[in-house]
């Protein structure tokens, strides 16, 4: 947890992606979130982990790696009972999040239509 914390405070880590490594805020932003019920939601997700920025922090970045993915992203698409967690190289260009509006879109329309 130290070296977690030290991560998110240092500036190196920020120039390899450390700023992933503010567990506790990451947690609380989870916690916040509450429930959006049956709403459809696709949560993307990176698939590159984050890296140590030094030899000496790989335990702990490996722990957040295990954490951020198979904890944090997982809780994130379970706040509605249509979660949907798509994990993929790149998951932020514009194409991957286009098609997850497409398919929310396309699940209230579908939605809509049985009304």
């Amino acid at each position: 947890r130290q070296e977690l914390i030290f991560l998110s405070n240092n500036a190196t880590t920020a120039q390899t992606e450390g700023e992933g490594c503010v567990l506790d805020e990451s947690m609380a932003e989870v916690r916040a979130a509450g429930d959006f019920g049956n709403r459809p939601l696709f949560v993307l997700a990176g698939s590159t982990p984050f890296r140590p920025p030094g030899p000496q922090y790989a335990k702990a970045t490996e722990a957040l790696n295990d954490y951020w993915f198979h904890e944090l992203q997982p809780r994130l698409a379970a706040l509605s009972t249509r979660g949907h967690l798509i994990i993929e190289e790149h998951a932020e260009r514009p194409d991957t999040v286009i098609a997850a509006v497409r398919n929310v879109v396309t699940e209230v329309r579908a939605e809509q239509q049985r009304r």
